[in-house]
């Protein structure tokens, strides 16, 4: 049994299927060292998830699975729509659901997600309401972990033995609250804090070049005061208002130095298309940024 594997350095859109896709923006400096693992039991599938920098990420998708995102280590909490998730929390979300939500990942951050089919889940009687919060028991979460370890691994070798230890390790994680019609679900906790850095966010991508860092004009428009504003950033996603606009200037250049080619432009025409106007200065925060110089990654392209 073999575990499909993607690594990517850098930050990209990726796309699993025809229903799935990811965006990724990294918010932390150093290499991204992206890895996502899946293997197929059949009844059930497994996903490993890694990352090496902080990263705020965009996940869109609809799969016919009852499907649970686990955490379990990074340097600092996970936020999901502004709300930190501890070790061992889940969100689990229904088959069919579409599932269109952003979160942000810490340094050096590992989590997976358990997908059971829609038939496995209803013969084992578990809850189908839409997209929630669950929290496992200490016990049942080291038990559904090790098993995820071995899996890892490669240690257990036969698969319909794997996809029934992993159901039988749901249910002791996660008990009771498996089979309950729970209506609490990740929108109607969706704090103000995430709807301001959204907004601040959609008025942001639509500056020009010269209007980036002006905090207090964003604060204006938004409807918010200053404090208000950093506060936000600060709990989503995890940096301050400039920064944020920078980094995101600064995933812009990128896209466009791995889009273009030497003959369509050079590093100093995209610099000043993303309102950097110093060049040297450009170049040395790229390098900082994402571990290689932007001629670099334009000769790539």
């Amino acid at each position: 049994m073999k575990l499909k594997t993607h690594i990517s350095y850098q930050i990209e859109e990726l796309q699993f299927g025809e229903d799935w896709s990811v965006d990724m923006l990294q918010l932390s400096s150093g290499p991204l060292l992206h890895r996502y693992s899946t293997v197929d039991l059949g009844q059930v599938i497994v996903e490993y998830i890694q990352c090496a920098a902080s990263v705020q990420v965009r996940d869109i998708h609809n799969v016919p699975f009852l499907s649970f995102g686990i955490v379990t280590e990074g340097e600092g909490s996970p936020r999901f729509l502004g709300h930190p998730l501890e070790r061992g929390d889940t969100i689990i979300w229904r088959p069919g659901d579409r599932f269109d939500y952003e979160y942000v990942m810490p340094e050096n951050f590992s989590g997976f997600v358990v997908m059971v089919s829609k038939e496995t889940a209803e013969q084992r009687g578990w809850s189908m309401s839409p997209a929630r919060f669950m929290k496992a028991s200490a016990d049942g979460f080291n038990a559904l972990k090790a098993l995820s370890d071995k899996l890892a691994q490669s240690t257990m070798l036969r698969r319909p033995h794997i996809a029934f230890a992993f159901l039988n390790a749901l249910e002791q994680a996660f008990g009771a609250q498996l089979f309950k019609d729970s209506k609490r679900s990740p929108d109607d906790d969706a704090s103000d804090v995430f709807k301001i850095v959204a907004h601040a966010r959609r008025h942001i991508s639509g500056l020009g070049p010269e209007e980036f860092d002006n905090v207090d004009e964003v604060a204006r428009v938004i409807g918010v005061n200053r404090r208000s504003l950093y506060r936000a950033f600060r709990i989503w996603p995890g940096i301050g208002p400039a920064r944020y606009s920078r980094v995101l200037r600064l995933a812009a250049a990128r896209r466009d130095l791995l889009a273009r080619s030497q003959v369509e432009s050079s590093v100093l025409q995209i610099a000043l298309d993303n309102g950097f106007r110093h060049t040297g200065r450009f170049a040395a925060e790229y390098r900082d940024f994402f571990c290689e110089n932007p001629a670099e990654t334009l000769r790539r392209s």
